[in-house]
């Protein structure tokens, strides 16, 4: 998980600005959301580029990699 922790007081208040890409060369990987009790949201799951505002309100919000086998890069860009 790299990003997490939302219910606390957010001073900069209650979005955040993600971009991020994955380049996978061999195996399994996705970059996903989760937020509070939701199912988690994948945002990217083959390689390819994604940019978004995200709302954080309420309980955490998470975004994390999972990957199987993998090899590639990823780059995530969070504020």
């Amino acid at each position: 998980l790299l990003f997490g922790g939302t219910t606390l007081d957010r001073e900069a208040g209650d979005t955040v600005e993600v971009t991020c890409s994955l380049a996978v060369e061999e195996g399994e990987a996705a970059i996903f959301l989760c937020s509070g009790s939701e199912d988690p949201v994948i945002l990217l799951s083959e390689s390819g580029d994604y940019s978004s505002t995200i709302e954080v309100v309420g309980g955490s919000t998470y975004i994390g990699v999972w990957g199987e086998e993998v090899s590639g890069s990823v780059s995530i860009q969070i504020e």
